[in-house]
């Protein structure tokens, strides 16, 4: 799908999508609780239906209900259905369904075949699967299907924390299911160390929060989780940055939803954007962005990772320099993120180039119209979009489709926000 926008002015006010980074600890918890959980605000993103897809694989059973809600049944006997010898688990493109459901799926003894797909095969998964097979996992791997077998014991478990938080957030919903105590601890300072906090957030609502005790997370393993009986899944900070960031550019908007008291290291959006002289307001579970006159500031990209595709498009027209420290783990994403973001600065007429793990970005006042490739990254696609509001020309997106990863109905939204219709050529 091709998608051309102009600039425009955003206004009016939008609920924002709810947080697939919630919705796949909840969906992973509510699968081997005590009893059925119905979850309200699931997303239809292709990530959170992947998870969804993958525990049924694993035998919970999702039922849609009229309210909007989706009840989780959890995994109870023991083997597969029809007695097949192993699950066969399709994650799609999702990283977070892959490194949470391998520990997952080892630890409740189901021998499991991961079929990945497009760069989801190319990922760092190597420390993950090293630990797991100290303690009692086998894998192998044969094109784009990584199979995992013979259980996951408890024990002590180190991890870098320097590649993915993603690898102690499954260990963190796993290890609660084998049986014995386990710990686990990074041997260096984790880099997204805000992701495992929501994840014992969520563990705690399921009544199985880890003790985090002089640098060692101290899990009790041996039993299901305890249900909360139902969830509603908060608003998703990662995809309000990119509506706020449009505001910014060109706008006055109001964005309905969102958590202030959230985990979600996003949430620093609201920090960074006030720190290079954006106007924000919060009312309420509301916050309201009107156009700012912007100001290039440093960033330490370790921890919000997600923020920077976008964070760079206001940096790109901000006055002075911005520099973004820490990037490095953006080029693991669903596409190598500092060369896909310099690429689309570029091509507008932008000044950013990287230097090793940073990347310098000299705003210039205002972008040129071009035609960007969206790289298959849904994070690529909405930040080329947002680009567009602070552009004298027409963008046009390649590959736009890639939106369905964590927004399907992104373009939709933006449009009725701007009250002009988008050019979709198929």
């Amino acid at each position: 799908m091709t998608v051309t926008l102009e600039r425009a002015f955003i206004t009016g006010s939008i609920d924002i999508i709810t947080s697939k980074s919630v919705a796949h600890r909840v969906m992973i918890c509510a699968g081997k609780a005590d009893k059925p959980t119905k979850i309200y605000g699931l997303n239809a993103s292709n990530d959170v239906l992947a998870t969804r897809r993958c525990l049924t694989a694993l035998g919970a059973e999702f039922a849609d209900q009229a309210d909007g809600s989706v009840t989780v049944y959890p995994i109870r006997a023991p083997g597969l259905a029809g007695g097949a010898p192993r699950a066969v688990l399709r994650t799609g493109e999702s990283g977070s369904t892959l490194r949470f459901l391998l520990p997952y799926a080892a630890a409740l003894g189901i021998d499991s075949d991961f079929v990945m797909e497009g760069r989801l095969q190319e990922r760092p998964i190597d420390e993950l699967t090293a630990l797991m097979e100290k303690r009692g996992s086998r894998f192998s791997r044969r094109n784009n299907v990584l199979s995992v077998s013979g259980g996951l014991q408890a024990g002590e478990y180190a991890l870098s924390g320097k590649i993915s938080s993603q690898f102690a957030s499954g260990l963190l919903m796993a290890l609660p299911l084998a049986a014995g105590q386990s710990s686990l601890y990074f041997s260096e300072n984790a880099e997204s160390k805000g992701y495992v906090d929501i994840t014992s957030d969520v563990l705690r609502l399921f009544s199985r929060p880890p003790e985090y005790r002089g640098g060692y997370y101290i899990i009790d393993g041996g039993r299901d989780y305890s249900s909360p009986g139902s969830v509603w899944i908060e608003g998703d900070w990662s995809n309000a940055a990119f509506f706020i960031v449009a505001a910014l550019l060109n706008g006055d908007l109001e964005i309905r939803g969102l958590n202030r008291s959230s985990k979600q290291p996003d949430m620093k959006i609201v920090e960074l954007a006030a720190e290079m002289g954006g106007k924000l307001e919060f009312s309420g579970d509301t916050l309201r962005v009107k156009k700012s006159e912007l100001k290039g500031i440093t960033v330490d990209a370790s921890g919000i990772p997600d923020l920077i595709p976008v964070l760079s498009v206001a940096a790109g027209i901000a006055k002075g320099r911005t520099v973004i420290l820490n990037a490095g783990r953006l080029r693991f994403k669903e596409s190598d993120r500092l060369s896909a973001i310099a690429g689309m600065l570029n091509a507008c007429g932008g000044k950013a180039e990287i230097d090793g793990d940073k990347m310098i970005i000299d705003g210039i006042g205002a972008y040129s119209g071009a035609v960007l490739d969206g790289m298959n990254d849904h994070r690529i696609v909405m930040s080329s979009a947002v680009l567009a509001f602070g552009a004298s020309g027409a963008v046009t997106i390649t590959g736009a489709e890639a939106v369905e990863k964590s927004y399907p109905d992104f373009f939709e939204r933006l449009s009725a926000l701007t009250g002009k219709r988008r050019n979709v050529i198929y």
